[in-house]
């Protein structure tokens, strides 16, 4: 058995007369109920930091829920930062964020005429230096794989030769991806984002058919 006092900052008002209250908690047994996991406190990387896209910090405005500010490629090979994350390990790490369906990644055979002028590139530098991450610090990769910003009236079904290709070269590298999440919080407003109404309004059961055929072409690590 043990006791814990509690005590309120305030003394004023409708509060003051909580104040100097005791909490007695017992406990009928010393074993535990549950473990936590020991990659519970676990962090993230936006995309647009680690690839050089779009930010917050230093903006002054807004476009299209993103910042107005282009930032350098988050360099991942610093010391001091490998001393931060040393605190955390082991963890799991996610890499998603408002430009992960629009991303292109270094995979991608799409022709010139194709791809976004001056759209945030995954390098392949860029994806080494981050598996390279991970495996320092023993974090377990949770990363957004792009859905892409079409609209089916326009163009028809997801396209996912681009997510399909980064799979086949993780894997043809020992590259580790532990968890997937197709496209970036599309569970938010029943399936879209506020700026992309009409860009991410699929079913659920459609993007879980896009998965399974995506998984079951590309064979990633498990």
């Amino acid at each position: 058995m043990f006791s814990n006092r509690l005590i309120r900052p305030w003394n004023r008002g409708q509060y003051s007369n909580r104040q100097n209250k005791s909490l007695v908690v017992n406990l009928t047994s010393t074993h535990p109920i549950t473990k936590i996991d020991t990659r519970y406190l676990s962090f993230s990387i936006d995309i647009s930091v680690l690839a050089g896209g779009f930010w917050w910090e230093g903006s002054t405005g807004t476009q299209q829920g993103l910042g107005t500010k282009r930032v350098a490629p988050l360099d991942l090979n610093q010391s001091k930062l490998d001393l931060l994350v040393d605190a955390l390990e082991a963890a799991y790490i996610r890499v998603g964020g408002s430009e992960a369906d629009k991303v292109e990644y270094f995979t991608s055979q799409k022709p010139l005429s194709e791809k976004q002028h001056d759209g945030l590139l995954l390098s392949q530098t860029m994806w080494n230096n981050l598996h390279h991450f991970c495996q320092r610090h023993d974090l377990a990769l949770i990363f957004t794989l792009k859905y892409g910003l079409f609209e089916r009236r326009k163009q028809g079904r997801w396209d996912a030769t681009e997510v399909i290709d980064l799979l086949k070269y993780s894997q043809a590298h020992q590259q580790q991806i532990d968890i997937c999440e197709l496209g970036n919080e599309t569970q938010c407003l029943l399936g879209i984002s506020w700026f992309h109404l009409t860009a991410k309004r699929k079913k659920p059961s459609e993007r879980l058919r896009y998965l399974h055929s995506m998984c079951a072409t590309a064979q990633p690590n498990q």
